[in-house]
């Protein structure tokens, strides 16, 4: 079966974003190989079974401009949750209380909806 261009970039678009899968979620981690809390929140989301996109960052902070675009803040780990609407940035301990929270019931098939807003700091940047 061959597909035209449109159609192979619409399938593999279904399938990133978790529209094959019935997802209306999607996850990304910034991060980098040699982060020990990087490493630690990746060991929970492999345990828990949840599936996010990886965005590999560079070890020098300076070279994060993206990351301290998006979120205000060049540390990681930095979860970004967009069906919370939440950005959690350099806390891994709060990053993997929030799936735990939200997305390991949602793996086991009991939603838990992102109705509240976590924390926001006065800076009025999301956490």
């Amino acid at each position: 079966m061959a597909f035209s261009g449109a159609a192979l970039f619409a399938i593999v678009a279904l399938i990133c974003v978790g529209g094959l899968a019935g997802s209306d979620w999607m996850l990304e981690l910034y991060q980098f190989e040699g982060c020990e809390y990087s490493a630690q929140v990746r060991r929970k989301m492999s345990e828990w079974g949840i599936d996010c996109i990886l965005r590999n960052v560079s070890k020098d902070k300076s070279e994060r401009g993206r990351l301290k675009r998006l979120s205000g803040h060049n540390e990681t780990p930095t979860l970004v949750d967009s069906s919370c609407g939440v950005i959690i940035a350099g806390d891994d301990k709060k990053i993997i209380e929030h799936l735990r929270r939200y997305h390991r019931s949602k793996m086991r098939g009991v939603a838990t909806e992102c109705n509240e807003v976590l924390e926001q700091p006065s800076d009025g940047s999301m956490t």
